[in-house]
Protein backbone atom coordinates (compact mmCIF):
# COMPACT_ATOMS: atom_id res chain seq x y z
CA UNK A 1 0.00 0.00 0.00
CA UNK A 2 1.06 4.01 -0.72
CA UNK A 3 -0.78 6.35 0.29
CA UNK A 4 0.28 9.70 -1.27
CA UNK A 5 -0.22 13.02 0.80
CA UNK A 6 0.06 16.90 -0.71
CA UNK A 7 -0.90 19.55 1.77
CA UNK A 8 -1.78 22.94 1.08
CA UNK A 9 1.52 24.44 2.55
CA UNK A 10 3.67 22.77 -0.57
CA UNK A 11 4.73 19.33 1.53
CA UNK A 12 4.17 16.43 0.52
CA UNK A 13 4.78 12.58 2.04
CA UNK A 14 4.18 8.44 1.10
CA UNK A 15 3.49 6.22 3.60
CA UNK A 16 4.06 2.75 2.99
CA UNK A 17 3.96 -0.93 4.34
CA UNK A 18 1.61 -1.81 7.15
CA UNK A 19 2.34 0.32 9.54
CA UNK A 20 2.14 4.15 7.56
CA UNK A 21 4.14 7.30 8.99
CA UNK A 22 3.28 10.78 7.65
CA UNK A 23 5.22 13.65 8.70
CA UNK A 24 5.05 17.25 8.32
CA UNK A 25 8.38 18.69 9.72
CA UNK A 26 8.38 22.24 8.43
CA UNK A 27 8.51 24.74 11.34
CA UNK A 28 6.85 26.62 13.18
CA UNK A 29 4.39 23.15 13.41
CA UNK A 30 5.66 19.89 13.07
CA UNK A 31 3.24 16.94 12.69
CA UNK A 32 3.86 13.69 12.66
CA UNK A 33 1.21 10.90 12.33
CA UNK A 34 0.80 6.81 11.89
CA UNK A 35 -1.26 4.60 10.92
CA UNK A 36 -1.15 0.65 12.29
CA UNK A 37 -3.01 -1.60 9.61
CA UNK A 38 -4.33 -4.82 10.73
CA UNK A 39 -3.34 -7.78 8.74
CA UNK A 40 -6.64 -8.68 7.49
CA UNK A 41 -6.87 -4.55 6.19
CA UNK A 42 -9.72 -4.25 7.90
CA UNK A 43 -9.02 -1.76 10.87
CA UNK A 44 -6.58 0.88 11.18
CA UNK A 45 -5.47 2.53 14.21
CA UNK A 46 -4.30 6.09 13.49
CA UNK A 47 -2.04 8.27 16.33
CA UNK A 48 -0.61 11.82 15.65
CA UNK A 49 1.64 13.71 17.45
CA UNK A 50 2.92 18.07 17.29
CA UNK A 51 5.38 20.72 17.77
CA UNK A 52 4.92 23.67 17.95
CA UNK A 53 7.80 26.47 17.51
CA UNK A 54 10.27 23.87 17.91
CA UNK A 55 8.72 22.67 21.97
CA UNK A 56 8.52 19.18 23.03
CA UNK A 57 6.27 16.48 20.94
CA UNK A 58 2.81 16.38 22.63
CA UNK A 59 -0.59 14.49 21.72
CA UNK A 60 -2.21 16.06 18.55
CA UNK A 61 -5.14 13.60 17.69
CA UNK A 62 -6.07 9.42 17.94
CA UNK A 63 -8.69 8.17 14.73
CA UNK A 64 -10.02 4.49 14.47
CA UNK A 65 -10.73 3.23 10.98
CA UNK A 66 -12.74 0.16 10.19
CA UNK A 67 -14.21 -1.04 6.94
CA UNK A 68 -18.14 -0.83 6.65
CA UNK A 69 -19.10 -4.08 5.56
CA UNK A 70 -20.02 -4.45 1.57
Amino acid sequence: MEVPYYGQRGDAAAATSSRAPWYKRNAPFAQRFHVMIASDGRPMEGEGMMKKDGGEWEPDLRLSYARAAT
